[in-house]
């Protein structure tokens, strides 16, 4: 029994150990490669969150994901209706009417799209760069014409605030207020991020559910060293062994009383199992 316990907490640690080994396997920088499809795959789950709802129709949003030093991709991204078209193709001149985007390695888009809001706020100028355009000087300031504000800032209101803009150093997009019809927007897609369930891989691997998952463990080794500590009833133990040795329970009691032990301790012991 305590070998089986013993042996049950150990791979419940080895199981987490490689569950998070796993959810974690791509290190920074240009370690992890990718395919262009790999890449499309991420650029998709991206597309999908909310914010891009915000995008004017039409609006293109130039990706550029480097991979190594050698190998560079790129995506033009365009708001079609409620969803976008992708297509893998240069867009990063800098005389366009577009957003250029270039993240600095594949586990970066990685982690954009896993957490657009952590991504955008925490990885400027380190996870990602904006690159020049018509609407983006070098430096990544922008020249912020109304039809910039009208096509890219209310998709940044779905996640943050006005200051919080302001202290990304975005003040384009800080200055600009909403139309009724895209505050309307932005409040219904709000509505839908916190009324969506967070998926249960996501949980397991959050703060949360790895303080659960020790938890359960801490209570499982301290009931079964309860389970294995608890004292034995050595007269229970010799009534079962000298059952399983072919005496008849008569015999095994006049034993104990020629042996000293009293009637009443000695039939509790045969009533047990």
């Amino acid at each position: 029994m305590k070998e089986r316990v013993y042996f049950l907490i150990s791979m419940l640690f080895t199981l987490m150990i490689l569950a998070l080994i796993g959810n974690n396997h791509m290190p920074t920088g240009y370690a992890t490669f990718a395919s262009p499809d790999q890449v499309q795959t991420a650029l998709n789950v991206l597309s999908t969150d909310g914010s891009m709802e915000l995008l004017a129709e039409g609006v293109e949003i130039c990706a550029v994901v480097e991979i190594s030093s050698e190998t560079t991709y790129y995506y033009s991204i365009i708001k079609t209706g409620p969803t976008v078209d992708m297509a893998e193709e240069y867009c990063a001149d800098p005389g366009q009417d577009n957003l250029i985007i270039k993240f600095n390695s594949f586990d970066d888009l990685l982690s954009a799209s896993k957490n657009p809001k952590a991504f955008i706020a925490e990885k400027m100028n380190t996870g990602y760069y904006i690159f020049p355009s018509n609407y983006v000087s070098i430096g990544g300031e922008s020249s912020c014409p109304a039809s910039f504000q009208q096509n890219y800032c209310a998709a940044l209101y779905v996640d943050f605030s006005k200051t919080e803009i302001a202290d990304m150093g975005l003040a384009c997009c800080a200055n600009y207020e909403l139309t009724a019809e895209q505050q309307a927007k932005v409040d219904e897609v709000k509505k839908g991020k916190a009324g969506s369930l967070q998926s249960p891989m996501d949980f397991l691997f959050s703060t949360t559910g790895i303080i659960i998952i020790i938890m359960v463990i801490i209570f499982i080794v301290i009931v079964s060293s309860l389970v294995v500590l608890k004292p034995k009833n050595p007269l229970v133990e010799y009534v079962h062994t000298t059952r399983m040795q072919g005496y008849a329970d008569e015999d095994i009691k006049n034993s104990l009383v020629q042996s000293g032990w009293d009637e009443k301790t000695i039939d509790d012991a045969l009533t047990k199992k």
